[in-house]
């Protein structure tokens, strides 16, 4: 048996696909043969409590909203495709 652990912040889009992928091929292969466990982990600790405005957000983080929608992009295609859904 294969032990994984990942960490994950269970509100990044990223790591949400990366768990769908990882779905799809554990289902293609022997899910039986791995013992996942998984982690909390928070990937913005210093967001204030409250929040703040998302478009503010991606685009400090990105460098701009260019940079925030070129991040973006393959999570909205992801997203939008029916292996998502």
């Amino acid at each position: 048996m294969v032990r994984l652990d990942i960490f994950s912040d269970p509100i990044c889009p990223w790591c949400f696909i990366g768990k769908k992928n990882l779905d799809d091929t554990l289902e293609k292969t022997h899910e039986g043969t791995f013992d996942i466990k998984w982690h909390p982990f928070q990937l913005n600790p210093h967001m204030p409590s409250g929040g703040m405005d998302r478009r503010v957000y991606l685009q400090n983080k990105f460098g701009g909203k260019e940079g925030a929608i070129k991040a973006y992009t393959p999570v909205v295609f992801m997203l939008k495709t029916p292996v998502c859904r």
